[in-house]
């Protein structure tokens, strides 16, 4: 269900413009106020979903407490102080306790996925409330900075510098600071064979969720950890398989599931055969022209796997199924993030 919050932060935006008429020097606490305001309406849905999580393993705490079930009570205990201990919610550290306990686990899907569906729907207005406010902290900087208000113009300098970064607002912008140029999320793929990846000549960990046939030839993966990937940043892919069916899908998902980076074989580099890692340099990678990949099969498993866990459809072009190559030979690909392929998801 859609949160009709946008057109009351709307208003709220609208009225930061309407008030440049009064002096700069007394603006500064009104934009606070109000962006902190727009902020509250927004985020009071993440509240409502928190509090009904925490009522459902209270609820579960003691019906596992009723039934003498002390591990399973004990689990859901330490679920509920390791919630409470974070203020801003973090999904990696949140997937980590995914428990053993089947009454728990099955509360912890369910609230990941009712959160997943919320940020789809809350995550572009809060982007809106927060780049707006970043805009006019940078105008009344410039104006109390004209009229020779020092001090007021440092101020409003520090809250912009603050805003930006706040952890929970840190992807909205690049490390300029001039727009929203970074993704803070997961890699994630399905291939046949291995696979090793790095970012900036940084291996990549990533766990394997595949549990059907042939598992010992199937990953579906996701990289360990939330990672930072801004533009300008470069992925290298390095891949080998005998099997007939190679084709590897993946991308870049954000931990909020509100931007995606999917991969296609217009993005592709390819490095050569069998190249070390620490040859594949991200000087190597932007002196190749993109280009020379081809688009990939795949079987009757890989399809619904990805389809499992590659989040919301990118708005656009989506992720393509990339050719692999065969004969049990580590292949290599390098991909360079640039500003056009950030995309958000499909309202629908």
């Amino acid at each position: 269900m859609k949160h009709r919050i946008l057109p009351v932060v709307t208003a709220a935006l609208s009225a930061w413009v309407l008030s440049s008429s009064a002096e700069a020097q007394e603006r500064l606490p009104s934009l606070r106020a109000t962006f902190e305001d727009a902020l509250v309406r927004i985020e009071g849905g993440y509240q409502q979903l928190n509090d009904s999580y925490f009522n459902a393993l209270a609820r579960q705490m003691e019906s596992e407490s009723s039934a003498g079930k002390l591990e399973n009570a004990l689990a859901i205990k330490a679920e509920i102080e390791a919630f409470k201990g974070k203020a801003v919610f973090d999904k990696a550290a949140f997937e980590k306790r995914l428990s053993p306990v089947a009454s728990l686990k099955r509360l912890q899907n369910t609230y990941l996925a009712q959160r997943n569906a919320l940020s789809r729907d809350l995550e572009p207005q809060r982007k809106d409330v927060v780049t707006k406010y970043d805009k006019e902290l940078g105008n009344v900087q410039l104006e109390l900075t004209k009229i020779g208000q020092l001090t007021a113009a440092v101020t409003a300098k520090t809250a912009q510098e603050q805003l930006r970064a706040d952890p929970r607002f840190v992807t909205f912008f690049n490390r300029s600071g001039a727009a929203p140029q970074a993704i803070q999320g997961k890699i994630r793929f399905v291939t046949k064979g291995e696979m090793e990846l790095y970012l900036n000549g940084k291996p990549f960990s990533y766990r394997n969720e595949y549990e059907g046939p042939n598992a010992e030839n199937r990953i579906t993966g996701e990289t360990k950890g939330s990672e930072v990937f801004h533009i300008g940043d470069v992925l290298v892919i390095r891949s080998r398989s005998p099997a007939t069916y190679r084709g590897i899908i993946m991308a870049v998902i954000s931990d909020n599931d509100a931007l995606c980076i999917p991969i296609r074989v217009e993005h592709l580099r390819f490095l050569g055969v069998e190249k070390g890692a620490s040859s594949l340099t991200a000087d190597k990678v932007k002196s190749t022209a993109p280009g020379v990949a081809s688009q990939g099969g795949n079987d009757q498993y890989m399809t619904p796997e990805w389809d499992r866990i590659k989040g919301p459809a990118a708005n656009g072009n989506d992720s393509q199924w990339l050719r692999a190559e065969t004969a049990n030979e580590w292949h290599s690909w390098g991909v360079i993030f640039t500003p056009e392929m950030i995309v958000a998801p499909n309202e629908e």
